[in-house]
């Protein structure tokens, strides 16, 4: 398995999303979330459950909207 590149300190700070996939319509998430994610849901599915993302990733203006 190949090693993802380091996350850099804006992507940490949630100033740069260019890493991140779209999921759904606007949740974002990592890659590696992504993939785990969707094993997870196809586990559920075959049981009858519904799994969806509540939250994804937030931009550092949504986090502090939220914290105001």
């Amino acid at each position: 398995m190949s090693e993802d590149p380091p996350v850099t300190e804006r992507q940490a700070l949630g100033l740069d999303d260019a890493h991140l996939v779209t999921l759904e319509g606007s949740v974002k998430l990592h890659p590696q979330t992504l993939s785990a994610f969707t094993r997870l849901r196809e586990s559920c599915v075959r049981t009858g459950c519904d799994l969806a993302v509540a939250s994804g990733y937030r931009s550092f203006e949504r986090q502090l909207a939220i914290f105001n």
